[in-house]
Formats: structure tokens, sequence, C-alpha cells
């Protein structure tokens, strides 16, 4: 595996170019020194590739071996395949080229593994499309950041000799994209080699687009807010909030916060009504027992004007009075009238029984026995 050369003005320029915002989108990039001496991870390494680039992977993986093919239009196909913008496949500095490609990616996203790459996806570049490309990249700079521009090619060419290189560029597929890099604007990543140094420089930018991210997380909050209130809005019981809690299921966890509040409330207002009900029955029974009194001491000063024997019966808080009815005089009849309609009058118990005549009288037609 490729070794991490610690050089401080690499690592200043790195420091610069991790985040630099330009409003709707933001420049990242990586600037990194390494060490192409080789060791025994790089050596499996190069085996690994040997082994997918021979004739019978190429032919596997590119041939129909449904399909019969001559053995010599075989040959031509299989040595155009080996055949990548970098060198010839079977070569072996071609293949180790390719292994310090891949050690340094892996190296540099720790996080992924680029060993399944194909060969094709890297490049031999011009050295001058590659200055180019990279200033016109980070041109915004030469404005916001002049020092930051002045001194890029200067501490690069000084770690490691631009004229002794070779510049070889690296286009990821789009599902390494996705992963790599969601939602960029622009991406190049370069290869600077120096062969005879035995260094390597990995150069990486990209612009990441700031809309995006802040719409993302514009939307994520409101998510958060909305799941935050649909949690306070929630009855995370058993659905029975009705009830108080010694009528909940054994399985379910008593009311809390403003649904024991709630529950509070409508105990102190059930027993208030159930304290005024029971004051207003109470008076009723007191007057209606008060009247019923005063009705039977009226009805024993009458029976006992007119001489007759009554016998007084209470049945269900009702004084039933049963006479023993004699001859009156017309006189008294019409006393007893009036002490009747004096009764009823100062508001009498209309279920008082005053006499059978009184009580038969007082029925609807509809309701009066026909054999009285």
């Amino acid at each position: 595996m490729v070794k991490y050369l610690h050089i401080p003005s690499i690592e200043s320029l790195n420091a610069s170019l991790q985040r630099i915002n330009f409003g709707d989108h933001s420049v990242c990039g990586r600037l990194s020194c390494y060490s192409l001496k080789m060791v025994q991870k790089d050596k499996k390494l190069v085996k690994h590739l040997q082994r997918e680039y021979s004739n019978e992977k190429i032919a596997q993986q590119h041939i129909n071996v449904h399909r019969h093919v001559d053995p010599e239009q075989l040959d031509d196909s299989i040595q155009r395949l080996v055949q990548v913008p970098v060198g010839n496949l079977h070569e072996f500095s071609t293949v180790r080229l390719i292994s310090y490609f891949i050690s340094t990616l892996n190296t540099t996203y720790t996080d992924f593994d680029f060993t399944s790459c194909e060969p094709d996806q890297f490049e031999m570049e011009k050295a001058h499309l590659v200055t180019e490309t990279i200033n016109a990249r980070l041109a915004p700079l030469y404005k916001s950041k002049p020092l930051l521009m002045d001194s890029f090619w200067k501490n690069i060419n000084a770690a490691i000799d631009l004229q002794q290189c070779q510049f070889y560029s690296f286009r990821p597929n789009e599902d390494t994209m996705q992963v790599l890099r969601p939602h960029s604007l622009w991406n190049v990543d370069y290869f600077i080699v120096n062969v005879k140094k035995k260094q390597l420089l990995y150069l990486a930018l990209y612009a990441q687009n700031n809309l995006f991210y802040q719409q993302q997380s514009e939307m994520n909050s409101c998510d958060d807010e909305f799941k935050m209130h649909m949690i306070d809005e929630m009855d995370i019981d058993d659905g029975m909030a009705w009830c108080s809690d010694d009528e909940m299921s054994p399985h379910s966890k008593p009311h809390h916060h403003h649904h024991s509040s709630n529950h509070k409330k409508k105990k102190e207002k059930k027993s208030t009504t159930t304290t005024t009900m029971t004051s207003v029955h109470s008076n009723s029974y007191s007057n209606y027992d008060t009247n019923t009194n005063t009705n039977t001491n009226r009805s024993r000063d009458t029976n006992r004007t007119a001489g007759g024997v009554s016998s007084h019966t209470h049945v269900h808080g009702v004084n039933v009075a049963h006479t023993n009815l004699v001859d009156t005089t017309p006189m008294q009849q019409q006393q007893q009238q009036r002490r009747k309609q004096q009764s009823h009058g100062s508001g009498g118990n209309p279920l008082q029984v005053m006499s059978i005549n009184n009580c038969l009288s007082g029925m609807p037609e509809l309701e009066c026995p026909s054999d009285l």
C-alpha cells in the first residue's frame, strides 16, 4: 500500500481546499502526496490484478461463451481489450501503475474499495490540459484568495517537480459518484506521478450544490417539527383516555401530563355536580315532608270535626288517609271544601290522598276505573 508523506506545504494547501463557499456552490478539494515504494500489500494487489487481466478472465467478462468464436478472432478481441488508455494490461508496468492508483484511492477514501475499478477509468493526460482545467475550476479564488493561488503551483512543484511528472485522470462511474460525491456539479481527479522520485500527488476537486443541501436541510427540519408535533398529539396509551386510571387495562400506563390534568378536572366537575344535585334533592325531600305533615294534620282536624274515625298508612313516603265516611251536614262539607282549596292553593303535595272521592275525582277519565 502507498505510504502517506507529511509535507507541510502540501498539507497547508489541503487544509485551504477543504471547503470554499461561493454562494450557490462550494468547491471542495483534496491534496495529498504518497510514496510509491511497494510493500507486501501492494505486491498482493498486483498479483490480484494480473489474474483479473488474464486472457481467461477477459474472455469470461467480455465475450459470449455461448457463441462459437474462431480462435484467431478470439485472440484479436482479447488484444484489443487489453489495450487501455494507460498501457497494455499484459505488461507489468501498466498493472503496477494501476495498482498505485487503486491503492491511493483506497488510502484516501478509507470507507470505499476501488479494487474492482475498470482499467479504462484511468487515462493519461497532457500536462498543460491538467493545469488549465485546475486553474479554470479555481478561477474565483484569484480574487478572494490571491495568495493561495500564487503559492498553489509553487508548493506543488517544490514537492514533486512537475517537469519530471506524468499526469493521469480518474473518471469514476455513476454508481461511485452517487456514493462518493452525491449531487456534485463537476468533478476532477488527477494523479501526478514522478517515477524517478517514486512519488505520487493526488489532487481532487469537485463542486457541491449548496442549494440542494439547503433545501434538504429545510425539509429535514420540517419533518422533525412535524414528527415532534405528532408525538405531542398522539395518545401513546391504549386509546382509553375516557377511562380513569383504575379502569385502565393492566398493560396500559397511567395517563400523564395533560391527560391526568384533564381527568382530574372531569372528576372535580363531576363531584361538584353531584353535590349540587344532592343538595337540590335534599331540599325537595325536606319541602315534601313538611307539606305532607301539614296536610296530615289538616286531615286529622277535618275528620275529628266530622266525627269520623281515620287511620293513616305511610307507603313509600306518601301518607294515605283511610277514612271511615259518616254523614256530614252541608255546612261541614262546605268547610271541608274550602280547606281543600286552601291546601291546594298553598302548594300542597298533589300526591296527598284526602279521601276516596277526592282521589277518584282527580283522576283522568281514561284512568278512572269503570266499576267505581
